[in-house]
């Protein structure tokens, strides 16, 4: 079942999923393009960032709209990423990469929403984030899902996370801090 978001202007962590767990963020010109994404909702549709991290198969966020709804500032933003990513991806001509292709062809089968290929499975498993204490647990959820898959030992050691912004590094996208 999915979950819908309630309050519409409320903080949310929410987490998009690649389609059948394709490890696509394993590539750097594809986080790359996230992060671009994600810096251009901050500066055009009223992204608020919070906190992030970009996994290989899968991104949490947490995030708030500033203008307009919530749901349509995710819609929106997931079709833009999934065109620029697999846009990128048929441009590469790289045939490492149609095995994700084929399995984003497949996804459509079960989602009609889309034409051609599924990037994002469907939800995003939001939660309200409405106290300090939640927030500061869903920041440590967040930041801790590097070391937990064992990529780094400490969460400020994973370049593209928001916990590098936490500890006063060089960060790839800014944050509000609470």
């Amino acid at each position: 079942m999915e979950v819908t978001i309630r309050n519409q202007k409320g903080i949310h962590l929410l987490t998009m999923k690649v389609v059948d767990g394709v490890g696509v963020f394993d590539h750097k010109s594809y986080r790359d393009l996230f992060l671009e994404s994600i810096r251009y909702c901050q500066e055009n549709k009223g992204m608020d960032v919070f906190a992030y991290v970009i996994m290989p198969d899968h991104v949490h966020m947490i995030i708030q709209s500033r203008i307009g709804l919530l749901s349509d500032l995710l819609r929106d933003f997931k079709k833009f990423t999934s065109k620029k990513i697999v846009a990128s991806m048929i441009a590469t001509n790289d045939y490492r990469l149609d095995w994700m292709l084929k399995r984003f062809e497949f996804a459509v089968r079960r989602h009609t929403r889309n034409e051609r290929y599924q990037f994002w499975e469907n939800g995003n498993n939001p939660r309200e984030i409405d106290t300090v204490h939640e927030m500061n647990e869903a920041i440590e959820f967040v930041h801790q899902n590097p070391v937990r898959a064992g990529f780094v030992e400490s969460a400020e050691a994973y370049l593209y996370s928001s916990a590098r912004n936490f500890s006063n590094q060089s960060a790839l996208v800014e944050i509000i801090y609470t």
